[in-house]
């Protein structure tokens, strides 16, 4: 599945992440500090 980082808040994005165990906490941190930057970005999980 694919959703827009800007949908998606800090708590739901991480534990998706950490369910499926494919983005490392480092990257969440970068998606969850650059908005901005990453709200056109599409994100897989």
């Amino acid at each position: 599945m694919y959703y827009k980082a800007s949908q998606l808040s800090y708590l739901d994005l991480e534990i998706m992440i950490i369910d499926k165990n494919q983005i490392s906490l480092k990257t969440l941190f970068l998606f969850t500090n650059n908005v901005d930057y990453c709200a056109g970005l599409l994100l897989k999980i």
